[in-house]
């Protein structure tokens, strides 16, 4: 068959198939056997299959293709309503579409199919949520109800379709239509059309939209009867509605299937009910509700979009009925139905905002139930995405807004809380006046009044408007509305706050609502306890046992509205008992452990084991604040450490579940206790702790989650417990912290807010602020702080004064004596009379105030009378400090004291200010009894007025108590260490100590002033006042010890701390002033001290003095100190430049300085002498450059000593008068070498004796000075008291060895006195006194040898078994001072950054202690016998004995005479010096010149010595000793020669020709030498140290001649090349007794004790470490090394401080040294031939051998030497000390 043909049958069937399925919609299958291929699918979808086929043929004749096209779209919604297939709605638009222009002909059939348009369009809208298809859908609904006739069926239809559509539309997105004709239109078509039950839903479901609008109960009653019957009209069967056959004629219904729009109408129901339950609170209604969305939701199909809808009612149902029954699986089940809601409409749907909010709902409910913060989170976070989605004019948008401020509400954050207000008001504005839902945005607003009313943002009208709102939202509330519930709460939570506005009565009628509020509701519990809370308020105001019955009552029937395994159940069974230990308090049962016990059982009793923990956790608190509270009135330590045991337990059972409130409600409390302990105890743990946890609870609180009441009452105590660190450990975080805290406080007190704060606390916040800013001000010295708290302390004064309560004595006392030390203080800055007498003024109201006295009764003396009865008992009774007398009186009468003090000297003078400040004194010392509060700050006031005083007055018993006092105060700081107590009771007793030092001297009080210096720096290592002032004090002090010990590093230190100090005080503080002006001095004093030309230092002290004259103003106390300081700092220029302008300027400003300060003061008689001195400058200045009037500035500079001697004579010994003395002796003496006066030598030398006492004074140097001035002159006068002067010299000399700890520091002070020993012994001399002369002698020569030798004195007259203990002490403390004497120089250890390392000030100490222990030994050992004259000065008895194996030759001069031998003695020594050093050893130009020094010593010293010898019948050969003096030791003695030929053939005899001669530094070091010596018979260990190396080469040679001579011995040690080290050479020499050292010798000039040998690899072994090393069995030491003889340049001459010497002292008998450099192959010649001697001597046994030959042995060399004619130089070189 054709193909063509086939094709055609094909339609045919096909066509006519499909048109009998459409004719028969309902189903046929009798047609089946002809589509044997389609048996599996359903009729329609095989109709549609059908139709399709038949419209993908080629248009044929009579073909109507339109209504096919309408019929397929119609068939594709109803499947894609079924399926809910978004591609058959797009497929049945498209179809409908197509077929709109074929039949336009047809207007009733365009009309329906604009409506199947309209209805596929609405379809996709409820699929996709798009709003476009929603206004497609209602333009189609439009164009088909302009197109039918207005009586038929289809155009009520199309009506009902398009109110439907545009309400679906104003639901969604408000967006108001002119629909009421349409809707009227609907309403008359009610009663014609056949699809009543679908208009009747329309109906219900716009007025439940227009009532949630406008809120008119009538709407709500017309939807719900529209909703009900719709409902009763509604057939629930599953027959499928019937299509006409004939598609052409017959109109399509528009009515959906019944089982599709019957879930539409039950949710339109139950959202009806549910609205209606919200406006009367008929429960009944809500059950109703949560049944018919039951059934909407189980007879609708998942895919039809109406389901996410009812998903949304039923979740709101379920949830509204959890929190009316409290049934958890209503929440749990609301949740998931909005869970699932949530999930079927997908970001971009329209009803995604109204899921959203319903979800929010049951989060936040369930956060009702569990406390659970995720909650909150969660709902806030779905409330912000439901805001954003929805239009500002939708229903869903206000109730979005009151949802998200009541879930920012629960967070309790400030920005919460303030979002939460704006979204309020923004929520009561969408919401006009007789709106159902204003009373919620009322509620809603209002507790976000109260809350930002209980934060610093609060506004005064808060708690008024929150009242107002309250009070418009009951009148409008329905009485049984549920939000009516919510609002009885707000308002009895007002009354809480505001008891006097509500009585009972008044808010019983509002309590009403209970009985709307069934058992289960989950508000009931919290409406009871607001109930119950408002009568705990109550009973806080009236003490009424009836409102303690029913605070617990209804609190019992909050409890009991719970279920058992409630959590909240804990709070209310806290509450119970709280209210009940009310009770036991008032039965005076509180503190029984025993009644708590059983209260603890009762309450454990409501709680189900399972719970225990979660119980006690509730419990322990409070039974723990019983306990504390009942502690507060009995003190009973026992109640406060069981309640600090309870709150430990209950920190103990926090978890992480644990509720934020309670935390810091225990973490609160915990530090409470914590603070009181700390009260008792002074223990810092227990304050750590308590900050600790108070630190914890605020970071709890930023978190979110608890009350801003709660984090209220967190910050007092926090502040409190930082300003008792802060005064204990001088931290300044802490303080500003605690200001912070506090401005913080009283910015909540400002604000009016709930956290209600009374007048007495606004005012003990203002007095705290104003006491935490004072100590800044004293920490920073900014006057912005001093200004505040004078500021808050007048406000608080003024609170005080408008209080109900004005007779508070103890308020205004604590007010009165804070403001008067304000200003007293304040005072100390501006000098402003004002604020002096201010303070005054508020002292004396304040002591009227507490002895109650009339105010009439004005003096001191009257009012302290009130106080004298009250004392004497007070000091005789247990109860001394619960007197009715102010704590605080004793601290005022201190200040006041002050105050008059300070008035009467600046503006004075008033004898009663200065009478009553001494009775305010006396008072407060008595009154400051041990344990009172305060005590501290009383000692220390009274403490600075007596050095106030002394400054003043110069009573040195006021100086001697401050001290004591400073020390008790900081004995009474001690639980405060490191804080500013602390630290400034340390540095005010150092600055008093150092002061007395300048009094009196006594170096203790001068290390003790700068080792508490230094201790209290380590403290404060940071900046700030605190170390500020300690470095300054510090400063002064190291500068006096500077001064007195001339140690540089002590001036550079001070210096330094004082540039520290200026760094770290602010310009405006009145300390800048201070530190300016010290270090100014500091730098004069170096100046002036070591006579320094430098001008850096020059100029930056006169900058400094310049600086501090512009700081201070003219009539500032400071001003003479000012003034004077930059009159030295022009003086010191004067010094350097001889300019005499600047000695005009500054002996101006001396004058104007010194017409300031009072007579007979310290102060003026300090300033005058710093003027005398002026003028002898000037007078020497001007007498040096030729000026004339220099004789009248000498004249002036006497009359001026002596006017003002004359008006200072109280204290002979004051340092002060000391050096006016010397002054005066100066100047008397200059006048005398002009006039030849007798009376002015007389007077000069009389001063002079008087300014040196050989006790106190504070400068040893300058009275060491002053006695030397004395000697000398009194020696040049001949003067009765000259030998007297040099005694107190050589005395003095010893004394100031006290403040160097160690030889090298000695060394520069006997350096530094030149001739003073040689002066003595000459003065001796000349009064015939020669026995006496040789006693000075070897007193004071050699100083540091006889001191090193002390402490090396052997004890040989005591037996060992008598007296040991006596005797090892003498050793241990002789062996720690030798130590400490030959320690490395303590400045050379370079100070830790912060400074806070004094080693120099620890040595003095040391060896203070050691020298008084030492002494003490001493003396004890002298009471023994035979030992009376141990270690006393050698008398001439004694040293005469040096003499009794040979003479002794000692050489002396007199220096000040410069005769024709000291001139040619200095000539020597310069000549054989410029020699060497020009033409070198062995040259002849040298050689020439050694002898003709050789011949002069012959001439000047040796040959009338030997003929003294010869005249003495002293043998030729016999050993003579040598001990020179001055520049002689120098000179080699040994070597002097004559000529006994003729010139022309002169023939040399050299003195070593005559005699063997040695040379000792003093007579007693050669006694001791021949005292001590090994047994004859004893073989001695032999040490041999080498450094072989090519700088010597003969070294081997040398070390051979030890092998030969010592090779029978074994006792021979070598120590040679590499072994050469310090460590191995000192362990060898304490082992040996002959030592030979073959290496170089060093010298270090200026620097004697660095003289050293050369070892290996330069290790060095120094004079200083052969003095440590102890060699106390050495005997014989031959030095062949270069210089070992040989004085360092710079060095003390009567010292003799080179190596030979050291090792001499150190303890070797006999020495043999060099002069000068050694030639390399001298050493082993030598070293030969005086073995070879010595050996040869007595015994060629080794035995036999002792020291005592090693001068023969030595003489012996030197002669081999000379007959192998060497160069004369190289023999004379070597010299034999000691033995």
């Amino acid at each position: 068959m054709d193909r063509g043909v086939l094709d055609w049958w094909k339609g045919v069937r096909d066509l006519f198939t499909a048109m009998v399925l459409v004719a028969k919609w309902s189903g046929t299958t009798s047609l089946h056997r002809l589509l044997p291929w389609c048996t599996h699918i359903d009729e329609e979808t095989r109709a549609i299959i059908f139709t399709r086929r038949m419209l993908s043929l080629r248009p044929i004749v009579g073909f109507r293709r339109g209504p096919y096209l309408t019929t397929l779209s119609a068939m594709l919604v109803s499947r894609a309503r079924r399926s809910n297939n978004s591609e058959d709605i797009d497929r049945a638009i498209s179809a409908a579409r197509e077929a709109v222009p074929m039949i336009l002909d047809d207007i009733s059939r365009n009309a329906q199919l604009y409506y199947d348009l309209g209805l596929e369009c609405l379809a996709r809208y409820q699929h996709s949520g798009q709003a476009d298809d929603l206004h497609t859908c209602i333009s189609f609904y439009t164009k088909a109800l302009l197109l039918c006739s207005l009586q038929g069926s289809i155009h009520a239809d199309i009506s009902v379709a398009l109110v439907a559509a545009l309400h679906m539309r104003i639901s969604c997105s408000d967006e108001l239509e002119d629909f009421d004709g349409y809707l009227d239109q609907v309403q008359l078509s009610l009663a014609e059309t056949r699809n009543q039950k679908t208009i009747l839903s329309v109906l219900a479901a716009f007025l439940l939209w227009r009532f949630e609008k406008a809120g008119d109960v009538e709407d709500l009653t017309m939807s719900l009867m529209y909703a009900q019957a719709s409902i009763s009209l509604s057939e629930l069967s599953h027959s499928r509605p019937s299509l006409p056959v004939d598609l052409g004629e017959t109109s399509q219904s528009s009515d959906p299937p019944s089982e599709l729009d019957g879930p539409q109408r039950l949710g339109i129901m139950a959202s009806a009910l549910l609205a209606k339950f919200t406006q009367f609170g008929d429960v009944q209604d809500l059950h109703q509700s949560v049944a018919f969305s039951k059934d909407a939701l189980e007879s609708c199909p998942p895919i039809l979009p109406i389901r996410s809808h009812l998903l949304n009612v039923h979740a709101s149902s379920l949830i509204s009925r959890f929190i009316q029954t409290g049934h958890e699986s209503d929440l749990l089940a609301g949740i998931a139905f909005g869970n699932e809601a949530l999930a079927l409409h997908p970001c971009g749907h329209p009803r995604r905002s109204q899921t959203l909010v319903a979800l929010a709902s049951a989060h936040s409910a369930r956060y009702q139930l569990t406390g659970d913060f995720a909650d909150i989170e969660s709902s806030i976070n779905f409330i912000r995405e439901a805001i954003e989605l929805s239009p500002h004019q939708s229903i869903i948008y206000p109730i979005a807004l009151m949802t998200l401020a009541a879930n920012l509400q629960s967070r309790l954050r400030q920005e919460d809380i303030e979002e939460s207000m704006n979204l309020g008001q923004m929520a009561l504005s969408l919401y006009p006046s007789g709106s159902t839902r204003r009373p919620d945005a009322l509620w809603c607003l209002t507790t976000s009044l109260l809350l930002r009313a209980s934060t610093p943002a609060g506004q005064k009208d808060d708690f008024a408007l929150a009242e107002q709102y309250i009070s418009e939202a009951l009148s409008c509330a329905h009485p049984t509305a549920p939000i009516r519930i919510r609002l009885v709460i707000m308002l009895t939570i007002l009354a809480c706050y505001k008891t006097e506005s509500q009585t009972p009565r008044v808010l019983q009628r509002h309590w009403n609502i209970l009985d709307h509020c069934p058992p289960g509701h989950l508000l009931r519990p919290v409406l009871l306890l607001t109930i119950a809370s408002y009568y705990n308020a109550r009973h806080a105001k009236t003490k009424a046992l009836s409102d303690v019955n029913a605070w617990i009552g209804y609190t019992q029937a909050s409890l009991d509205s719970y279920p058992p395994d409630s959590p909240s159940r804990f709070s209310l069974v806290q509450s119970l008992i709280e209210a009940e230990g009310v009770l036991l308090d008032k039965a005076g049962s509180l503190g029984n452990i025993v009644q708590l016990t059983k209260l603890e059982s009762r309450a454990m009793s409501f709680c189900p084991p399972a719970r225990h923990d979660a119980a006690r956790l509730m419990i322990t608190p409070i039974l723990a604040r019983f306990l504390f509270h009942n502690y507060l009135q009995t003190r009973n330590a026992e109640e406060r450490d069981k309640a600090f045991d309870y709150y430990r337990e209950a920190m103990d059972l926090c978890s992480q579940d644990t509720s934020h409130q309670l935390q810091v409600t225990i973490m609160s409390s915990l530090a409470t206790v914590l603070d009181e302990r700390f009260k008792d105890t002074s223990s810092m743990d227990e304050l750590q702790k308590s900050i600790e946890l108070r630190h914890r609870a605020l970071s709890i609180y930023q978190q979110g989650g608890i009350e801003i009441l709660k984090h209220v009452e967190l910050l007092p105590g926090l502040s409190w417990g930082l300003e008792q660190r802060y005064l204990r450990t001088g931290s300044l975080s802490d303080l500003e912290e605690a200001i912070q805290l506090g401005h913080e406080l009283l910015t909540y007190s400002r604000s009016g807010s709930l956290v209600r704060f009374s007048p007495e606390q606004h005012r003990d916040i203002l007095s705290g602020l104003a006491r935490l800013s004072l100590l800044y001000w004293q920490q920073s010295s900014t006057a912005e702080h001093l200004e505040r708290s004078i500021s808050y302390q007048c406000e608080a004064l003024q609170v005080f004064k408008s209080s109900n309560n004005p007779n508070n004595h103890s308020t205004h006392l604590k007010i009165l004596s804070q403001l008067g030390i304000s200003l007293f203080r304040r005072y100390g800055v501006t000098n402003s009379p004002d604020d002096l007498n201010s303070s005054i003024a508020h002292f004396y109201e304040f002591l009227m105030l507490s002895a109650h006295t009339p105010p009439t009764l004005y003096p001191v003396s009257t009012i302290l009378s009130g106080f004298a009865s009250l004392f004497t008992f007070r000091r005789w009774t247990q109860e001394s400090l619960r007197l009715p007398i102010s704590n605080e009186v004793p601290i005022v009468l201190s200040e006041l004291a002050s105050a008059l003090l300070v008035r009467h000297w600046t503006q004075g003078p008033r004898p009663d200010d200065e009478s009553e400040s001494i009775l305010c004194s006396d008072h407060a010392l008595r009154m400051c009894v041990p344990g009172l509060p305060g005590r501290g700050l009383v000692l220390r006031n009274i403490a600075q007025i007596q050095v106030r005083r002394f400054e003043h007055s110069d009573r040195r018993e006021d100086l001697d108590s401050a001290i004591d006092l400073f020390r008790d105060t900081l004995n009474e700081a001690q639980g405060s260490a490191g804080g500013p107590i602390d630290h400034n009771s340390r540095t005010e007793l150092a600055s008093a100590l150092s002061l007395r030092f300048q009094c009196r001297g006594d170096l203790d009080d001068l290390e003790e002033s700068i080792r508490l210096g230094y201790s209290t720096l380590s403290i404060c290592s940071t900046g700030g006042v605190l170390r500020e002032t300690t470095l300054g004090v510090l400063a002064i002090s190291l500068a006096f010890r500077f001064i007195n010990s001339r140690q540089n590093e002590d001036w550079t230190q001070a210096v330094a701390f004082l540039r520290e100090a200026l760094t770290l005080c602010p310009p405006q503080s009145p300390r800048n002033l201070t530190n300016v002006t010290s270090l100014s001095a500091l730098l004069c004093w170096r100046m002036m001290v070591l006579k320094e030309d430098n001008t850096d230092l020059e100029e930056e002290c006169l900058h400094h003095a310049e600086t501090a004259v512009e700081i201070c103003s003219t009539g500032h106390p400071n001003r003479p100190f000012v003034l004077h300081n930059l009159a030295r700092a022009y003086q010191c220029r004067f010094a350097r430049a001889s300019n005499v302008g600047d000695s005009d300027r500054a002996i101006e400003y001396f004058r104007l300085s010194l017409a300031i300060v009072p007579d007979y003061s310290v102060t003026h008689l300090s300033l005058a002498n710093d003027l005398v001195e002026a003028l002898l400058m000037r007078y020497h200045k001007m007498q040096r450059l030729g000026l004339e009037d220099s004789q009248k500035a000498l004249e002036e500079s006497i009359e001026l000593g002596h006017r003002q001697l004359s008006m200072y004579m109280h204290d002979q010994k004051h340092p002060e008068r000391l050096r006016l003395l010397c002054n005066l002796a100066s100047s008397m003496g200059l006048r005398s070498e002009k006039t030849h006066s007798l009376e002015d030598t007389e007077l000069s030398i009389t001063y002079a004796k008087d300014s040196a006492p050989s006790e106190g004074g504070s400068n040893l140097r300058n009275q060491l000075q002053a006695a030397i001035f004395w000697a000398r002159n009194a020696h040049a006068t001949h003067h009765d008291s000259a030998l007297d002067a040099f005694r107190t010299c050589l005395e003095l000399t010893a004394r100031t060895f006290t403040v160097t700890p160690t030889v090298d520091m000695q060394h520069d002070v006997v350096h530094s006195l030149a001739s003073l020993a040689l002066d003595a012994v000459s003065c001796a001399i000349d009064r015939g006194e020669l026995t006496l002369a040789i006693e000075m002698l070897e007193e004071g020569r050699t100083l540091l040898w006889s001191q090193m030798r002390r402490w090396r004195s052997p004890l040989d007259d005591l037996k060992a078994d008598d007296h040991r203990a006596l005797r090892d002490k003498f050793f241990a403390i002789s062996r720690a001072l030798e130590m400490l004497s030959t320690s490395s120089n303590p400045f050379s250890h370079v100070l830790s950054k912060e400074g806070v390392s004094d080693p120099y000030g620890r040595m003095l100490e040391r060896k203070r202690e050691l020298l008084r222990e030492h002494n003490d030994v001493i003396d004890q050992l002298r009471q023994l016998p035979g030992l009376s004259e141990f270690l006393r000065l050698p008398s001439w008895h004694r040293l005469k004995c040096v003499a009794d194996e040979g003479p002794v030759v000692i050489d002396h001069h007199q220096p000040q005479l410069k005769d024709e031998f000291y001139e040619r003695s200095i000539e020597m020594s310069k000549e054989l010096v410029e020699a060497r050093s020009s033409y070198g050893p062995g040259s002849k130009a040298y050689n020439k010149s050694l002898c003709r020094v050789l011949e002069d010593l012959w001439e000047l010293v040796v040959g009338p010595v030997v003929e003294t010898l010869e005249e003495m019948d002293i043998k030729e050969g016999s050993r003579i000793w040598w001990c020179p003096t001055s520049v002689i030791s120098s000179l080699p003695l040994h070597a002097a020669r004559k000529n006994i030929a003729s010139k022309s053939k002169p023939k040399w005899r050299y003195l070593c020709d005559l005699y063997v001669s040695s040379y000792i530094p003093t007579l007693s070091s050669l006694i001791e030498a021949r005292a001590t010596a090994l047994s004859p018979m004893h073989q001695p260990n032999v040490l041999g140290i080498a450094l072989s190396d090519d700088s010597l080469k003969a070294a081997k040679d040398e070390i051979a001649v030890l092998e030969a001579n010592f090779s029978q011995s074994s006792q021979l040690t070598l120590v040679v090349g590499e072994d050469c080290k310090r460590e191995v050479v000192v362990a060898n020499l304490q082992k040996s007794q002959w030592t030979h050292f073959i290496c170089h010798g060093v010298l270090e000039p200026g620097h004697p004790f660095d003289s050293s040998f050369k070892l290996w690899g330069d290790e060095r072994l120094t004079l200083l470490e052969i003095i440590k090393a102890g060699l106390h069995d050495a005997e014989l030491a031959v030095l062949s090394a270069c210089h070992t003889a040989e004085q360092t340049q710079n060095s003390a001459p009567e010292e003799v401080l080179h190596l030979a010497a050291a090792m001499h002292f150190a303890g070797f008998r006999s020495v043999v040294g060099t002069m000068w450099a050694v030639k390399d192959e001298d050493g082993p010649v030598f070293a030969k031939h005086f073995y070879e001697k010595m050996l040869a001597t007595t015994s060629t046994s080794l035995e036999q051998t002792t020291f005592r030959n090693a001068a023969r042995g030595w003489r012996s060399a030197t002669v081999e030497m000379r007959k192998r004619r060497v160069d004369l130089e190289r023999w004379v070189n070597f010299v034999h000390i000691g033995a």
